[in-house]
């Protein structure tokens, strides 16, 4: 059901939306859900530098559910903010590239990673304030 709500070029392909599913960042891959949160090796790129190595066999699904069970302790309550922030910034630096051929390079996607968590920390409750601070 999430793979179709999201209109990646894969999608938009097969509905006859757009000629090509190829991944705007030029990778040679076909862009699906997967591709743009996994495999793209941009995406690789920003799980890394928050030091979240992530696997060919997730699906977007795992980081809310089987993939918890490897973080850290202090880090559960904020888990589920941490993905979206990064999934989130993924999926913009790709409509600027793809809208407004606007390249976002990784450190600058990273960057972006982090003011949208640090605006949506003022959001958070007391105890998850305290555990994002570890």
């Amino acid at each position: 059901m999430l793979k179709i709500r999201i209109k990646v070029r894969t999608t938009l392909h097969l509905q006859g939306v757009i000629v090509s599913d190829a991944c705007p960042y030029g990778c040679g891959c076909s862009e699906t859900v997967h591709h743009l949160a996994f495999s793209c090796p941009r995406a690789g790129a920003v799980w890394h530098a928050f030091g979240y190595p992530v696997s060919a066999n997730y699906e977007v699904q795992d980081l809310f559910t089987s993939v918890k069970e490897l973080i850290p302790s202090a880090w559960l309550r904020i888990w589920d903010t941490m993905v979206v922030s990064i999934l989130w910034n993924l999926w913009q630096a790709r409509n600027r590239k793809v809208f407004d051929n606007v390249l976002f390079i990784v450190p600058m996607v990273v960057r972006q990673c982090q003011d949208t968590f640090k605006l949506w920390f003022f959001r958070m409750k007391e105890i998850e304030k305290k555990a994002a601070r570890v």
